[in-house]
């Protein structure tokens, strides 16, 4: 059940390996333009879906949501409510794509998530399986979030930007150990 959700993407979709953001340098946008052969826009389109499927089924009910056959169609104003078109604009933007094209991969990232997220807890799925999962998620789906994308702000979360969550190490690892063991319990 450990299974890294990022990785399972990247693997499923075909995509390059995505790098993990160093949180003392930041970098976005500004590459892009200097060296537009990156796949940092990829990266912010499923780093943006997974943040919004942890933070929806870090909940029981939302967990539980994630399991309804179909939820996949409307799953976008689930995730973000209100917020949703500035979050796909905010991704256009960073990568200098229109808003058709990047809400439409998102939506084919949010699919395919959530059929990792499904086989990743096994054969019996239910609400406390998906909550733990995600939980023991946060810090890869987090170490390759974009600090560009300002997401914390764009769904009222200021911890997603929060650069210690993207730190890595010793002490680091362990803290981050100590978060996943605790949120599992919640």
């Amino acid at each position: 059940m450990a299974e890294n959700i990022v990785t399972a993407l990247e693997e499923k979709l075909g995509l390059p390996h995505f790098e993990k953001i160093d949180p003392n340098s930041p970098q976005g946008k500004r590459e892009l333009l200097v060296n537009p052969t990156t796949n940092h826009y990829t990266q912010a389109a499923v780093i943006a879906v997974l943040v919004g499927i942890y933070k929806y089924g870090s909940s029981t009910e939302g967990a539980a949501d994630l399991l309804t056959p179909g939820i996949e169609n409307n799953l976008f104003e689930k995730l973000f409510g209100e917020n949703e078109k500035e979050l796909v604009k905010a991704v256009s933007y960073y990568g200098d794509k229109n808003y058709d094209s990047t809400h439409l991969l998102m939506q084919v990232i949010a699919k395919e998530a959530i059929e990792i997220i499904r086989k990743a807890v096994g054969g019996d799925p239910t609400p406390q399986k998906i909550v733990s999962y995600l939980a023991g998620q946060r810090h890869h789906i987090l170490v390759h979030l974009p600090p560009d994308l300002k997401l914390g702000k764009l769904i009222n979360d200021n911890s997603i930007d929060d650069t210690t969550n993207k730190m890595e190490g010793p002490v680091s690892g362990l803290v981050h150990f100590f978060e996943n063991l605790f949120a599992e319990k919640s």
